[in-house]
């Protein structure tokens, strides 16, 4: 029997300039069953694609790694909710980037035998 993985993922950002581009971001991704985390550092995003991109690379790595059965948790909302499918409704958070995004990860998830997501609040 197999056991299903979990992955926390989050997107990091530092500094915002008036159109809520950060210049410095990071993205990580943590693997509690192999106690090590993964990090990436990518520029010029705002904190929700670094939130989606963040969901992504998690999901790439646990492809390469062969985890079929994946269950990722998320502090983001809108990651949790773009990642099931959904569309924002409210228009700060509709925009072509983040919709390319969103189609990366269902592309992706079709990758799996299983794949949950799970929103985890902040202080949590």
């Amino acid at each position: 029997m197999k056991t299903k993985i979990s992955v926390y993922t989050d997107g990091a950002t530092l500094g915002q300039n008036k159109i809520g581009v950060t210049e410095f971001v990071g993205l990580g991704v943590y693997f509690p069953h192999l106690g090590r985390g993964m990090c990436k550092k990518v520029e010029g995003i705002s904190n929700n694609e670094a939130e989606l991109k963040a969901l992504h690379y998690a999901m790439k790595l646990c492809v390469q790694n062969n985890f079929t059965d994946v269950e990722f948790f998320c502090d983001s909302w809108i990651t949790v909710n773009r990642a099931c499918g959904n569309k924002p409704k409210m228009r700060k958070y509709q925009n072509d980037r983040m919709d390319a995004l969103q189609d990366n990860i269902l592309n992706e998830s079709k990758n799996f035998k299983s794949c949950t997501f799970k929103w985890v609040p902040r202080e949590m």
